[in-house]
């Protein structure tokens, strides 16, 4: 068994898959496995994934499923992964050649007292062509703050993309769950249900390069704005419903009032569908109360998509 696996769902992504790839062949840490989750892809994946087999030193796990989404591919990950800990990869990132190397550290000289408390390595990504952080910076002495205290922190100060290492046995407790309209599932779904009951670990070291605009990612075409806002529908309701008490210290779950009847006017939703789904009497109160107001923005805003 192996200290950590590398895991990558991947969608026709044949043609990136090489980048990945490369920056495994180069890390200084060797105790990892490369798992490879392909999610239906009709391209030529699977011939890549043996060749990159027949070039690493690492093993290599090839698990292919139909087409689902990116979330089941996850789920499906935690039935191969053998390791206590996992980093996701992107089929278009890149992990800097000594990531592993200051994982596995950091893990190891977490004292045994405050480990159990600590679920997820957070750390930092660079923008692939600026080099610069593409998230904000972690305070000094955050680590030491425990449950709520730590997570008013982390809210104020987690903005943009982080690179996280994960315990397996945590995320094999907290499956990502299956939306009824969206293959599509937002992972702060299930990053934030976490974040509640344990701790993380932050650390401005830098894990992985993030490279943005590939021309088939999932942010480019209509079909990706639809999708997102069934997805984005379900967290905001989420966070109504299971975080409605960090409402003075957390911007995300006051703004869900307003968001979720946009998003349920903008995905045809009605009105009694989404009171349902609200679970507090006053939590459908304030929704109701803006409702109106909202009505009009999208009318008004989107006159030329609605």
């Amino acid at each position: 068994m192996c200290y950590i696996t590398v895991c990558t769902p991947t969608y026709n992504r044949a043609y990136c898959l090489e980048r990945p790839f490369n920056s495994l062949l180069r890390q200084t840490f060797k105790d990892f496995e490369w798992i490879v989750i392909d999610d239906g892809s009709t391209d030529n994946t699977s011939e890549i994934i043996e060749g990159f087999k027949k070039k690493a030193e690492f093993k290599i796990v090839y698990v292919k499923q139909s087409n689902k989404g990116r979330a089941a591919a996850l789920n499906e990950s935690y039935n191969h992964i053998k390791s206590k800990y996992v980093i996701n990869l992107d089929s278009d990132d890149e992990l800097v050649p000594d990531a592993l190397q200051k994982i596995h550290d950091i893990w190891e000289n977490i004292p045994q007292e405050d480990y159990d408390r600590f679920w997820c390595i957070s750390g930092q990504c660079i923008d692939s062509q600026t080099k610069n952080l593409v998230s904000g910076v972690w305070p000094q002495g955050i680590n030491e703050l425990k449950g709520k205290r730590q997570r008013k922190k982390i809210i104020k100060y987690k903005k943009g993309e982080k690179s996280c290492c994960r315990k397996l046995e945590i995320l094999q407790q907290f499956p990502f769950p299956q939306l009824p309209d969206t293959k599509f599932v937002p992972e702060d779904m299930v990053w934030e249900r976490i974040n509640k009951k344990f701790d993380q670990y932050c650390t401005n070291e830098v894990f992985r390069i993030y490279y943005k605009n590939s021309s088939d990612s999932l942010s480019s075409g209509k079909g990706y704005n639809l999708t997102r806002k069934f997805s984005y529908y379900h967290l905001t309701l989420m966070y109504l419903n299971d975080f409605f008490d960090e409402f003075f210290y957390n911007k995300t779950v006051r703004l869900s009032i307003l968001h979720l009847p946009r998003l349920a006017i903008l995905t045809k939703k009605k009105y009694k569908t989404t009171m349902k789904q609200i679970n507090k009497w006053y939590k459908r109160l304030l929704v109701s109360l803006s409702w109106p107001f909202i009505y009009l923005f999208v009318k008004i805003y989107y006159r030329n998509k609605f």
